[in-house]
């Protein structure tokens, strides 16, 4: 055996060829003197490009890392829990004579999206490779890409495939904006490039990240289809990926299996 600890499966793949951001022009970024980029390895088959960025799941030795986001959360870990610390879209009676919006396509934000002629999110190109973080019925939070955005109608736009957030009538509606490169702001935290797959890192404790960060490239981490008769006992399993943030499954099978007999303990 392997002696008396766990036996560790790790979802995950070592990311190199890190470089130092030389100027700001070089990482478009006001803090390039911390920050690093480098080429993630390839789209795991299991992803696509589009949900690589999202789903990619960094970290640096055992610390997860977290896509930049704004507003900053005061605990990451709790980034699809934590709406009160969202940005608030005001219920319709709350709205001073705001034009505000928030439907299953669009948000309308005057006082975030481009508020005046010279915000640095006046670009039409700012959320490029953005995505929206939007809590919605069913007390979920839903996690889409932007598609576009207007600066001069303080507009985003986006699917939230059938999903619905809160009545504007009865509610303030909460959301968060991740994976931009202009909102990386916070050690521990990254912007992934869907086009180019430049990833590029504020690491923690201003480290060097080369042979300290990995990737997950694996969605599971036992899987056993649809056998029958089968203990588990004993392992740590860690960093797996899914189709979005934080996921992935440590013990799967098959979605018509038929087996029966599973003894699943004592793991991390």
């Amino acid at each position: 055996g392997w002696g008396a600890s766990k036996a560790i499966i790790d979802g995950s793949e070592i990311f190199s060829g890190w470089t130092k951001c030389s100027s700001q022009i070089d990482c478009n970024n006001p803090n390039w003197q911390n920050l690093y980029y480098a080429t993630a390895p390839s789209v795991p088959l299991t992803l696509t490009s589009e949900t690589y960025p999202i789903a990619a799941n960094l970290y640096q030795g055992e610390s997860l890392l977290f896509l930049a986001h704004d507003p900053n959360l005061p605990n990451p870990y709790l980034m699809y829990d934590d709406i009160q610390n969202y940005r608030v879209i005001p219920m319709i009676s709350n709205r001073g004579g705001i034009t505000y919006s928030i439907i299953s396509t669009e948000i309308i934000d005057p006082t975030y999206f481009c508020p005046t002629p010279s915000s640095p999110n006046c670009d039409s190109n700012y959320y490029t490779n953005s995505w929206v973080s939007i809590h919605v019925y069913g007390n979920k939070i839903k996690t889409t890409k932007i598609l576009s955005y207007s600066p001069t109608e303080h507009k985003i736009t986006y699917d939230l495939a059938g999903k619905v957030p809160y009545d504007e009538t009865d509610y303030d509606n909460h959301y968060l904006i991740t994976n931009n490169l202009n909102i990386l702001d916070t050690s521990g935290e990254y912007y992934f490039d869907e086009a180019t797959r430049k990833v590029v890192l504020y690491p923690l404790n201003n480290e060097n990240p080369e042979g300290k960060v990995t990737i997950s490239s694996r969605t599971s981490g036992i899987y056993f289809g649809s056998k029958s008769n089968i203990d588990i006992e004993g392992f740590i399993i860690q960093k797996m990926t899914g189709d979005s943030t934080f996921e992935g499954s440590s013990i799967s099978k098959s979605r018509s299996a038929t087996g029966n007999n599973y003894i699943i303990k004592n793991n991390e």
